[in-house]
């Protein structure tokens, strides 16, 4: 770089920080002081990019407007452009473009350092993003062609809208105008303009060019799925309006749905209007990509082109080709990823709001909940409506009582419908309209047979406006009926509908040899297929995670089903949406004309409830079964734990749970116990693959795996579970209402590093892996108080396993943590540890570390409660440690695989619990299908060299150990941060059951 840019980068400099210095004056002058930070790291961002945009809308109009008018490629020079060019020919610069990169170069600089010193939560991203620039900018400088960077400047518009608003607005984004400025800016102009200033730009520059475009696509699509709701300026002019402008209407009680509908209809307008962006996006690169290849695959003119430079020409049309072909296909990829992710994360919550139906039958089979409870006269059940198809089942057993509940009122009217139907229409009439979706049924008979019976306003209301999906198929409504139309569209493709329909009526499959069912089979073994589609036949993304790690059986089921299970003669669930209708011989038993009067004089013990399962069992304390379908597949831990808490409290002493899940068993055998007390006396017990992969807090119910397959197929384990498990082999039974603990908060404390403080930590990481001997506790001590911010992204898993996997609901009375560190794990279970009031001893090796752990206990005020020791966890005879055999609890957080002894340490960690108490363990290891794989391999190697030793034996002695039983166990993978790394983590939790084994079995 020149004498000239070093003086013009300094004096850029300069003046941004003496804007950044002033900007900090007025905001301590105008701002509180918790606002301040946050500001002045805005002020900056908003200057920068004011500039940046304003120079680079000039730029960009003139490049738009010369190339559009005249109809010549960008920078060709025949190109009328020539006021962009300077006056001897050359690279394509001028001054005002140089300045505008010197200019933006001094911004990345001087906001690295203030962030630094002034806001470093706020930057801590843009270390990455500031290098990133620093680096381009550097090289268009270099290379001359920072007119580049100018006509790209308009795309800093996002950034400018962004910071304004939190300058001057509310704080919040407006996410549905930066969200269109950002796709037409940062995806849309970008990829334009990198296609038309193609044969400027050297191989790099492309690259670098079309790297940023996918990162762009990439992020619009995280925004997509997060920021595609109204922002809250918007939701409250949607209120207003909703309510008429005025606060003080009359009838306040229907302003709430009609707020919601409101905001749902604005949102659902937002949704079209990024649908017809992504749908134009795709079209422009498209066409943009198309002409690209066209000019490339050009014949080379006769004159000039020989030799070496014909193959170079060749070479780069080549390269042009083969790189945009695959940036729009991954560009594409991405943008119809956004549509499914959008559609993914809002359907359910959109068909709640605006009453639309998701479910037109129930796709769990009650068949196997029938026999599996023994279903009779004293229960009283609580279920989830659905479809209302298994609770019209379980009515065949006339039973005590049923409480169905559902947060979406369509599903409720769905089966408020068919209730009122069986006590006002004789057999004929309830099959035609339910069996065969006859219109002229409901039209003849609803108006003054139907609705008055109706139990519900809001199915009234329903009703008189959604008649008409009886005469569109019931069948095909909803989001699953979506699903059937996409299924018989496949079938139609591949040439199979018309021999599977015949097929279903026939009780037979049709040759599986046949050119359509060979390709339909090959696409239902598509895992990345279900993944796309899946969610658009109603299963959410949270299910299909859980057949992430076992995608194989998963496919293996699927083709299974398909081949025998769904030709089955009774399998209503495929027949329904193969032919569109249920027929006498092949149809639920509720529709079956001897179960008709049964059903009839049993109705009236259905009670609906609006509203989640929590709020639907304080309806009654004599629950004797809750069949919970596969509803805790779409929960995550504290949902679970809340519902748990809410539930069992009001069931019945010998009440029982059943549900289903998509999870597969494939890790862990475990002996359980015979389902059926008739079996238990003449049927070993069987050994099962068992796994409750994300329902750690369902592991504390002890469930049991059903063994009966079901008609339906989907769901790969079915489970029954007591609602108050018997005390044996623990001591002490749980409370009923002990899972309400699981609900309690930690001390809200997230530890944060700067980048230079990770790059501390990372250069200390390095001497030590460098160290021909290991020291442990120098190691630790070298790290000190950047300890736990390093390691809060490092060490996945803890928070998880800390609040939910340990036996909170038995009010644990005493927890020895082994390798406590700093004793972070603590922050997250403060409100548990208070609650139970539990004796907590910290082990570690490192007295730095323990000092740490010290001054943590004596912030959160648990000294009485709190006793720390430094030693080793093979030290049985340490002072200080309770007596061995005595302790609730023993858990340890990625300590295992940095114990040499590690075989010993763990014995030692069983023996000190008492029968009946759990060990809970979170650690690095080898992922269990592919322990030998070069990844890792390289996972070993990089973890070795710090002292940590992955190995697929501690998993293994975990799961066999004689005297533990399993009840849970899960791995997952995450990036090893400032790596391309992914590591595999583990969490176990398991039951002490026995005395008499307490060392592995090695052999």
């Amino acid at each position: 770089m020149s004498i000239e840019a070093s003086a013009l980068a300094l004096y850029g400099a300069v003046n941004v920080g003496v804007y950044a210095f002033g900007a900090a004056f007025l905001v301590s002058r105008h701002r509180p002081l918790a606002d301040q930070r946050r500001q002045l790291s805005w002020l900056l961002t908003t200057f920068a990019a004011l500039v940046v945009t304003v120079v680079g809308s000039y730029y960009a109009f003139g490049a738009w407007w010369q190339g559009v008018s005249s109809a010549v490629e960008l920078y060709r020079p025949s190109d009328p452009m020539q006021w962009l060019r300077p006056s001897g020919g050359g690279a394509p610069e001028e001054p005002v473009s140089r300045h505008l990169c010197l200019f933006f170069l001094a911004y990345c600089g001087v906001d690295s350092v203030l962030g630094a010193l002034h806001y470093p939560e706020q930057i801590d991203v843009g270390y990455y993003h500031h290098a990133l620039y620093s680096v381009l900018l550097c090289y268009l400088l270099h290379t001359r062609q920072t007119l580049l960077f100018a006509i790209c400047g308009v795309e800093e518009l996002p950034t400018l809208l962004v910071g304004g608003n939190h300058l001057l607005g509310d704080g919040g984004n407006p996410r549905f105008g930066v969200g269109v400025v950002f796709f037409l800016t940062r995806v849309s102009y970008h990829c334009w303009i990198t296609a038309r200033a193609l044969d400027r730009l050297d191989p790099l520059l492309y690259w670098v060019s079309s790297v940023l475009l996918i990162t762009h696509v990439g992020w619009f699509q995280s925004y997509l799925a997060k920021g595609s709701l109204p922002s809250k300026r918007q939701s409250r002019a949607a209120a207003r309006v909703a309510t008429g402008g005025s606060t003080g209407m009359q009838g306040g009680a229907s302003a709430g749905p009609l707020h919601e509908r409101a905001l749902w209809s604005m949102a659902t307008r937002h949704l079209l209007v990024f649908v017809a962006m992504l749908v134009g996006q795709a079209l422009l690169h498209s066409t943009l990509t198309a002409r690209v290849l066209r000019a490339a695959m050009q014949p080379p003119a006769a004159d000039g082109e020989r030799g070496g430079e014909w193959c170079r020409a060749a070479a780069w049309a080549a390269y042009v080709c083969v790189g945009n072909l695959l940036v729009v296909a991954y560009t594409v990829r991405r943008l119809a990823r956004a549509l499914r992710d959008v559609y993914t994360a809002n359907f359910i919550s959109d068909s709640l709001v605006a009453r639309r139906i998701i479910y037109n039958i129930s796709w769990e089979d009650p068949a196997v909940e029938v026999a599996e409870l023994r279903l009779g006269q004293r229960d009283v059940i609580l279920t989830i409506a659905s479809a209302g198809c298994n609770v019209l089942d379980y009515l065949i057993e006339k039973p005590a009582g049923i409480v169905a509940a559902d947060l979406n009122e369509a599903q409720l009217a769905l089966l408020d419908l068919k209730l009122a139907s069986l006590a006002a229409l004789d057999h004929a009439a309830f099959f035609a309209l339910w069996a065969r979706s006859d219109a002229a049924v409901f039209e003849a008979s609803y108006a003054a047979r139907l609705r008055p019976l109706l139990q519900l306003d809001s199915s009234r209301a329903f009703w008189d406006t959604n008649g008409e999906l009886f005469a569109s198929n019931l069948f095909f409504a909803g989001s699953a009926g979506f699903g059937a139309r996409l299924l018989r569209l496949a079938l139609r493709g591949c040439g199979a509908l018309d021999a599977v329909v015949r097929g279903m009526r026939r009780g037979q499959a049709p040759d599986p040899r046949g050119w359509g069912m060979r390709i339909f089979t090959l696409c239902l073994s598509q895992m990345w297929l279900w993944r796309l589609l899946a969610p658009l036949g109603g299963v959410p993304t949270s299910q299909i995670d859980l057949l992430r790690r076992t995608p194989s059986v998963w496919i293996s089921r699927v083709c299974e089903v398909f081949c025998s299970r769904m030709w089955r003669a009774d399998n209503y669930f495929y027949y329904a949406y193969a032919v569109g209708r249920w027929d006498p011989h092949c149809c639920p038993r509720y529709l079956r004309p001897e179960h008709y009067e049964a059903l009839r004089s049993s109705a009236h013990r259905v009670a609906l409830h609006h509203g989640p399962l929590a709020s639907a069992a304080a309806s009654r304390d004599d629950f004797t079964v809750a069949s919970l379908l596969d509803s805790m597949d779409w929960m995550g831990d504290e949902q679970i734990a809340e519902q748990l808490a809410a539930l069992l409290p009001h069931m019945a002493p010998a009440g029982r749970l059943f549900w289903r899940s998509f999870g597969v068993a494939v890790h862990s055998p475990v002996r359980m116990r015979p389902t059926h007390r008739a079996l238990a006396a003449t049927t070993p017990a069987p050994t099962t693959p068992f796994r409750l992969d994300d329902l750690q807090v369902l592991a504390q119910l002890r469930p049991t795996l059903v063994p009966e397959q079901d008609r339906v197929g989907w769901y790969l384990s079915q489970w029954v579970a007591r609602a108050h498990p018997p005390d044996a082999p623990v001591a002490d039974p749980a409370e009923p209402s002990g899972f309400r603990r699981f609900l309690c908060v930690g001390s809200g404390y997230a530890p944060s590093n700067t980048l230079v403080d990770d790059a501390a930590v990372c250069l200390q990481l390095a001497r030590h892996a460098l160290r021909t001997s290991k020291d442990v506790a120098a190691f630790y001590r070298e790290q000190g108080p950047r300890y736990d911010g390093f390691r809060e992204a490092l060490l996945p898993g803890r928070e998880r396993l800390m609040r939910f996997g340990l036996p909170w609901q038995r009010r644990p009375a005493a927890w020895l943590s082994v390798g406590c560190g700093t004793a972070r794990d603590l922050e997250y279970v403060l409100g548990h540890v208070r609650e139970c009031g539990t004796r907590l001893w910290l082990l570690d090796l490192s007295p730095e570390l323990l000092a740490v752990a010290q001054q943590r206990v004596d912030r959160l005020g648990l000294a009485h409660q709190v006793t720390l020791l430094v030693g080793d966890v093979n030290d049985e005879t340490l002072p200080g440690l309770p007596p061995r055999g005595s302790l609730d609890l023993v858990s340890c957080s990625y300590c295992l695989s940095m114990i040499p002894r590690w075989r010993t340490a763990l014995s030692a960690m069983v023996r000190a619990l008492r029968v009946g108490g759990q060990l809970a363990l979170v650690d690095f290891t080898c992922r269990s299908d592919a322990p030998n794989h070069w990844s890792q391999k390289l996972n070993q190697w990089w973890f070795a060299n710090d002292g940590v030793f992955l190995s697929r034996e501690h998993t293994a002695a975990l799961q066999q150990h004689g005297a533990l039983r399993t009840l849970w166990f899960h791995e997952s993978e995450r990036r090893v941060v400032y790596t391309p790394l992914h590591a595999t983590t583990y969490l176990y939790v398991g039951l002490k059951v026995s005395d008499v084994v307490v060392e592995f079995d090695w052999s």
